[in-house]
């Protein structure tokens, strides 16, 4: 798993493939209690997902897995370490052997020591002339010191300016922690007294100052000022950048959510992100980027003229890269458009009939689109010249969701009385639709129409437009009469199809010169109807 920081959300997820029946996880994570976020059971494994909070306590204690299965004579059990990294328990501390002042061509021993941490600390000393002194004994597992040696001088009393031990600009990830060391002050004594600033405002007066659980309100300039007490003082400048994941906010600029169908929105996404983030407009139900832009904190998606349709959930969402890991926050934001109802994408089932027999069962349905909600109403009456009554339909089987809805009207084993037109009206605020749909019972089909009818040499190119087939499949046959024998010669069967509204047959290896009649019939189970029209032509003459 790798290590981990003090603080940090950790998932952890076990897994116990098949069994009849599955097995039952359990964890146990010493020093913690932690959160079952999830038990899943598939059709063929277990699987738990527990998420703590780590802390410094937990450092090198085991999560552990318990797997129970009435079949085991001993329950399994799986574990994980936990490598949790923390700040040392205190700041360095600095000690002198021999204490006190030390005459002059004596050697002086200077120790750092740093307890706590998870690693524990690194130690760099900057002291002109001092050499490093090996370690002897076994030190404590919690702490870390590093001594340096130097025979001391006369010329040691003044041998230093004030300056911070972290020497490049600081570039820390936010929730880390740092310490800025200040050390050494000209003259004797030395290192009398530290003021650390930030923007002109006295933060410190220690000589090392801690940015614990860094936020991006502590990136900025941070001045160490130190002074002897005797008139010799020297400041030093450390810059500090903290790169944390981006924060998202969304709003609309016209501080309106609601718009009225052809006007125009501006939809605003604000983010805080160090380094800059690459910020994606999508709209929900889709994975077309709308907009997006890599070079700033601010991206604004405009909706020149809004329609129905664009009513939705638009989501902002931001990524950056920090230490190679990817982040990511989204941020939604609605958007109503008000429109009047419609059909959606000319969803027009209203404008063929619905044939059915006696017995049978009806439903109408209807795609509609439609901000505000709208209120239906369905009327009925038998033909044009009848009045219309109110009907109501006999299960609830519309849906409505924000403006996509899909009206219904149903109606158990017609009668004779049944048959007619059944029109829906469709109202909210801002306007009003009504469709009409005509239920009659199946029957021959209806006329079909020639449309054109063209001599070509010997052969004859026929084009008709098809009628309602009266609710059950139908077939055509083109016949062409020769005017000069009266002798009649059928086409073979041409069957329907619902998405082709014109047909068309070539008749070949007719007689020459020779006026030929052509009309067409459908046909299905309830009988034949002939075309409404005859059209002639005459075939060319034979070379």
């Amino acid at each position: 798993m790798g290590s981990i920081n003090e603080g940090t959300h950790v998932y952890l997820t076990c897994e116990v493939q098949g069994g009849k029946p599955l097995a039952i996880i359990e964890w146990q994570c010493k020093g913690s209690s932690p959160n079952i976020s999830t038990v899943i059971q598939s059709v063929d494994k277990t699987i738990s997902s527990v998420e703590l909070t780590v802390t410094k306590y937990q450092n090198g204690e085991m999560c552990t897995c318990y797997g129970f299965h009435p079949t085991w004579n001993q329950n399994k059990s799986t574990s994980i370490p936990l490598d949790v990294n923390y700040p040392p328990e205190s700041f360095p501390l600095i000690t002198q052997t021999p204490s006190g002042s030390v005459v002059e061509d004596n050697k002086a021993m200077l120790t750092c020591e740093i307890i706590g941490g998870n690693p524990l600390a690194t130690i760099l000393w900057q002291c002109d002339g001092f050499t490093p002194v090996p370690s002897t004994g076994i030190l404590p597992t919690n702490k870390v010191v590093f001594s340096i040696e130097k025979i001391v001088t006369k010329e040691d009393n003044d041998s230093s300016t004030i300056q911070i031990a972290n020497t490049q600009p600081i570039i820390l990830v936010e929730n880390k922690t740092i310490v800025l060391v200040c050390t050494g002050v000209d003259g004797n004594p030395r290192n009398s007294s530290f003021v650390w600033y930030k923007s002109n405002t006295i933060i410190g007066t220690m000589a090392n100052y801690s940015i614990r659980e860094a936020k991006a309100t502590d990136a900025g300039n941070y001045t160490c000022k130190g002074s002897n007490g005797f008139g010799r003082t020297s400041e030093a400048i450390i810059e500090v950048f903290v790169l944390y994941p981006p924060k998202v906010s969304v709003s609309s600029v016209t501080n309106r959510n609601t718009i009225a169908e052809d006007n125009s929105a501006v939809l605003q996404c604000t983010v805080q992100s160090n380094p800059l983030p690459n910020i994606v407009w999508t709209k929900q139900g889709s994975n077309n980027i709308l907009h997006s832009t890599s070079t700033g904190l601010q991206s604004n998606l405009t909706i020149g003229i809004a329609d129905c349709l664009d009513t939705g959930n638009y989501t902002c969402k931001a990524t950056n890269i920090i230490n190679n890991d990817e982040y990511t926050t989204m941020k939604d934001i609605e958007l109503f458009v008000k429109c009047s109802p419609r059909r959606y994408n000319d969803d027009d089932r209203s404008q063929k009939s619905i044939a059915l027999v006696i017995g049978e069962n009806l439903t109408i349905s209807q795609h509609i689109i439609a901000f505000p909600i709208s209120i239906t109403s369905w009327i009925f009456k038998r033909d044009e010249n009848s009045s219309e009554t109110t009907v109501y339909s006999t299960s609830n089987c519309s849906t409505y969701n924000v403006i996509d809805h899909h009206i219904c009207f149903s109606r158990l084993k017609l009668t004779a009385n049944d048959f007619g037109l059944y029109s829906v009206l469709i109202v909210n605020d801002v306007g009003k639709a009504r469709f009409t749909y005509n239920v009659i019972p199946e029957g021959q089909p209806k006329q079909p129409t020639i449309i054109n009818a063209t001599c070509e040499g010997t052969s004859i190119i026929v084009f008709w437009r098809t009628g309602f087939n009266g609710g059950v499949k139908q077939s055509f046959n083109v016949v062409l009469l020769n005017s000069k024998t009266q002798q009649t010669q059928y086409s073979s069967d041409i069957m329907d199809s619902n998405h082709e509204s014109t047909k068309r047959y070539i008749a070949k290896f007719l007689t020459p010169h020779t006026p030929y009649i052509i009309y067409v019939m459908a046909t299905n189970s309830y009988g034949t109807v002939r075309s409404t029209n005859n059209l002639s032509c005459m075939t060319a003459s034979s070379t």
